[in-house]
């Protein structure tokens, strides 16, 4: 990997990582608004980890001099700085009341979608199986998170 690849990809995921790490507070937020804490703090702790995850990829990928790491795709470091204000705006209008039951699961659900649309795994191309591990379960994850807030928005529904 070039070097100014090396630190395009190790800045991404630093942004990726504080994305995931504002997620984290933005649901534990959700969870007191909704007085369903366990069910959004069980998200938010995979929030964290995730925001983990995302530095232990740099992490490995700056280890090695990014030897053995080929960038696959460009993320405009602008388009991720605007997705982490819309969560700040987001985390303000949970705190002021303005969002409330329903439309935060809604939320995070646009969240989550964009999460997955970002297409994390496309940044990277690399044989690394730890840098793979993380990443696959990061995804996995979040599919997850998807899937159980369409299950307690379908629920809102009936």
């Amino acid at each position: 990997m070039q070097p100014e690849d090396l630190k395009t990809v190790v800045v991404t995921l630093g942004l990726l990582a504080e994305i995931e790490g504002k997620l984290t507070g933005l649901y534990r937020e959700c969870g007191k608004a909704t007085g369903d804490a366990n069910y959004w703090n069980a998200i938010a702790v995979q929030e964290t980890e995730h925001a983990r995850n995302l530095k232990e990829m740099a992490r490995l990928i700056r280890e090695t001099n990014g030897t053995g790491f080929e960038k696959s795709r460009d993320f405009p470091a602008g388009a991720l700085r605007s997705f982490a204000q819309y969560i700040d705006d987001s985390l303000g209008h949970v705190l002021n009341g303005n969002r409330k039951g329903i439309e935060l699961y809604q939320l995070a659900r646009t969240i989550e979608k964009a999460v997955l649309d970002q297409r994390y795994p496309d940044i990277i191309r690399t044989d690394n199986q730890d840098y793979n591990r993380l990443m696959e379960r990061t995804i996995r994850e979040t599919e997850q998170h998807l899937k159980m807030l369409e299950e307690r928005i379908a629920k809102f529904a009936n």
